[in-house]
């Protein structure tokens, strides 16, 4: 019941899509959008443990949000991060601010070129 919930979930989070693609991993799911953009992962961790990766990309097709949520057995699925991202206007990612479920706030900020735009999308196109 749960795998079926959490697999409701991604789908529907991952709906926002006229296209998608699903594809098989070694160890659970990738969805993605028409622009081959992975918009959703479901990792499986073990017989009732998955985790749930929801993405956001703006329209310079730059990721700027990773929803972090983990689903067990018998349980709805909780949140465990958010990261937001922000560039400057050459496409570099600058600073990456992780909101934790405790509220907890990380911040990490990136020297202007250390991750131009073109290395970032590599990690999240297919």
């Amino acid at each position: 019941k749960t795998l079926i919930s959490t697999l409701f979930l991604a789908g529907a989070f991952a709906f926002n899509s006229y296209s998608q693609d699903t594809l098989k991993t070694d160890d659970g799911y990738d969805v993605y959008n028409s622009k081959n953009q992975r918009i959703t992962r479901l990792t499986k961790k073990d017989l009732e443990h998955f985790n749930i990766n929801l993405y956001e990309y703006n329209d310079e097709e730059q990721i700027i949000k990773d929803t972090w949520l983990t689903s067990y057995k018998n349980q709805e699925p909780r949140l465990q991060s958010t990261s937001l991202y922000e560039y400057n206007l050459q496409g570099d990612l600058i600073k990456e601010t992780r909101i934790f479920s405790d509220e907890k706030k990380d911040i990490i900020e990136y020297p202007p070129g250390k991750f131009p735009q073109e290395l970032i999308r590599k990690s999240f196109i297919k």
